[in-house]
């Protein structure tokens, strides 16, 4: 669904290709960055409770 939407706003010409581009690259990045957060804050949480 999110490919789709990015290209009818393409299509649609209300977005350049960049623009759609760099916003899956951002979202991309940004999704990246809190799953590594909440993985850091597991591995975290857990080594203090058995220490």
């Amino acid at each position: 669904m999110t490919l789709g939407i990015g290209i009818s706003r393409i299509y649609l010409g209300v977005h350049y290709p960049s623009d759609v581009i760099g916003a899956y690259f951002a979202s991309g990045f940004w999704l990246a960055l809190w799953i590594w957060l909440f993985q850091w804050y597991r591995e975290h949480r857990y080594s203090r409770k058995s220490g």
